[in-house]
């Protein structure tokens, strides 16, 4: 994928948020909320400066696997939120896992064999996408 500069990739970020509905006036946060959206966006924007992370015509993500592969992360639907807001507490790592695979169309298996720092990017996008 290509990179990108810090101020494009925010402006692809600030896309992606708009495209999925999802908040980024900051202004409504509480400190903790602040800080915590703060670091997500600073991850966000750095993997799309490196080139892992990119976000389509569609304001969907694309993440780059090392395999080459690309993961596409269409916005949620009803559906896929059902899936966080049914989620018992002590299961919602489990229920994150579903929806990632819900909204990215891939196994369970092809998630979860994931590298580290991919699977870790792709847990956070889900989680952010599922923002409601």
């Amino acid at each position: 994928m290509p990179k990108a500069n810090p101020e494009a990739a925010l402006a692809e970020f600030e896309r992606l948020a708009a495209a999925a509905d999802v908040s980024t006036d900051t202004e409504a946060m509480d400190a903790e909320a602040y800080e915590e959206f703060a670091e997500l966006r600073e991850v966000m924007t750095q993997a799309i400066v490196d080139g892992r992370l990119a976000v389509d015509s569609e304001g969907q993500a694309v993440l780059s696997a090392p395999d080459g592969k690309e993961i596409t992360f269409r916005i949620p639907i009803g559906k896929d939120l059902m899936i966080m807001a049914n989620a018992r507490e002590d299961r919602r790592v489990e229920a994150l896992l579903r929806f990632l695979c819900s909204i990215t169309g891939q196994s369970t298996a092809t998630i979860e064999m994931l590298p580290k720092r991919p699977f870790t990017l792709a847990i956070r996008l889900a989680g952010f996408l599922a923002a409601v």
